[in-house]
């Protein structure tokens, strides 16, 4: 394993894990994080104070989420000369020096999100800088499903649907059944 990654890699987890020790690993990863990296822990004591307002729209209801920590993540530059003149944030080498993941598959780091909009969210970003694109990982996208079920839901937020990061694939890890849609 390269040692840049090795480094980063408090965990494991691939076909030959037990069924349904994921979950488990997941939260343990980010119990771990809040003790040694004081960004996470202080962005996830701030996630206390986030304000949720629900919409009656009719035949559905909307929430919205005031988090004032997002405003970087959400108001980021992403076209293609901006994510190449800055340093991948998701790129092993660009990590945190205090942040480490799970190493799923030897192909994707399970990471506690910094700057989390649910109480457990986590990022699950490609061990290499590769393009974000669906159907070249929608197998994975179902296997980590798989993985992390039941207690997680996993999204995608492609290029066009405002990732921060629409240069480098991951996906999203949230609590099961707190996105409107699942209800």
């Amino acid at each position: 394993m390269n040692p840049e990654i090795q480094r980063k890699v408090v965990g494991t987890f691939d076909f030959k894990s037990p069924k349904g020790v994921l979950p488990e690993l997941c939260y343990n990863l980010l119990n771990q994080q809040k003790k040694v990296w004081k960004e996470l822990s202080d962005n996830y004591k701030e996630f206390e104070n986030v304000k949720y307002r629900d919409i009656d729209c009719g035949n559905y209801n909307v929430t919205l989420q005031y988090n004032h920590k997002r405003i970087v993540s959400t108001t980021a530059k992403t076209d293609n000369q901006s994510t190449q003149n800055r340093r991948c944030f998701l790129c092993v080498k660009n990590l945190p020096e205090e942040q480490k993941g799970i190493l799923w598959h030897d192909m994707f780091l399970i990471l506690c999100n910094p700057v989390p909009i649910f109480k457990h969210h986590y990022t699950v970003s490609h061990i290499d800088h590769v393009k974000q694109k669906l159907e070249t990982f929608l197998n994975e996208l179902l296997l980590l499903a798989t993985d992390l079920s039941p207690d997680f839901t996993i999204i995608y937020n492609g290029p066009e649907c405002g990732a921060s990061a629409p240069d480098h694939m991951h996906f999203q890890a949230i609590p099961r059944r707190k996105l409107p849609a699942e209800n």
